[in-house]
């Protein structure tokens, strides 16, 4: 049995399906409990453990930041009453080091003059943010980015899951000033542990944790075929590709999925193909 038909053997049924929702929704739990036997996830929760050390210096140093540039931090900056914000993602979300984590929030801007989003981590007064042409002169739409975790991010902290309390922001422009919306609060999960660990179960919707790091193997075939203008965007290989090969895909919850995952992907840049 060569790699390919390994693969197709390990998603069985769950194949290509409609489009992905936002990572968190009760669809993707769903589908990661189903698949639970596959990757080792785990469908239980038990009460947050409270970490230790200081995690979310993690975050506003070393290599981390906004994916695609920051502006200048904001220091107290005045709220916008005018935006509505409705938080798209879940309550938690995951930092591996050397990993991006989403920052997602949908809007409502009568004003038209949202111009970007940013977070702000627990014990900083800087809100970190990045401008974003695409929102801009939008009476609704979606603040969408990534938060960068250094790949050292770990190095002096506890081998555990660390919680730390976050907030995210849409930022309009009020005046001559920048302002930003009402807070809206997430917990961003430090995995500075396997997926077994007792305070990553406790801390962690039940198959979000994760044992790697999507290979650099797997972004480059991302990339090549299924990236905007690649010859197979928005195709049933590209929907495949995010459930099991994204950076939150499935194949990254256990070790052994893990080492399959990027050899399937080393095989598909080998023989220079997009097909599964």
């Amino acid at each position: 049995m060569d790699r390919r038909d390994s693969f197709r053997r390990m998603i069985g049924p769950f194949g290509p399906r409609g489009p992905r929702r936002p990572f968190g929704t009760r669809r993707h739990v769903v589908f990661a409990c189903v698949v639970g036997s596959l990757v080792g996830a785990s469908c239980s929760l038990l009460q947050p453990y409270p970490g230790g050390g200081e995690p979310a210096r993690a975050f506003t140093s070393g290599d981390s930041g906004i994916d695609g540039g920051e502006e200048e931090p904001l220091l107290d900056p005045p709220t916008d009453d005018s935006v509505s914000v409705i938080n798209n993602l879940d309550d938690v979300v995951v930092a591996l080091p050397g990993a991006s984590f989403p920052i997602s929030l949908n809007f409502q801007a009568p004003m038209r003059n949202v111009v970007g989003g940013g977070i702000r981590f627990q014990g900083s007064d800087e809100i970190q943010w990045t401008l974003l042409e695409r929102v801009m002169q939008e009476q609704t739409g979606d603040v969408d980015f990534a938060y960068v975790m250094a790949g050292d991010a770990c190095d002096g902290l506890s081998n555990l899951c660390h919680e730390v309390d976050a907030e995210q922001f849409v930022v309009t422009e009020l005046g001559n000033d920048f302002a930003v919306s009402e807070a809206i609060a997430v917990t961003v999960v430090l995995q500075c542990a396997t997926c077994d660990s007792t305070s990553c179960v406790a801390a962690l919707p039940p198959g979000t944790c994760q044992e790697c790091v999507r290979p650099d193997a797997c972004s480059d075939v991302f990339n090549n075929c299924f990236a905007g203008g690649a010859p197979y965007e928005g195709t049933s290989e590209a929907i495949l590709f995010d459930n099991f090969f994204g950076e939150q895909g499935v194949l990254w919850r256990s070790a052994a999925t893990c080492v399959e995952g990027e050899a399937l992907c080393d095989l598909l840049i080998e023989e220079d193909r997009c097909e599964f």
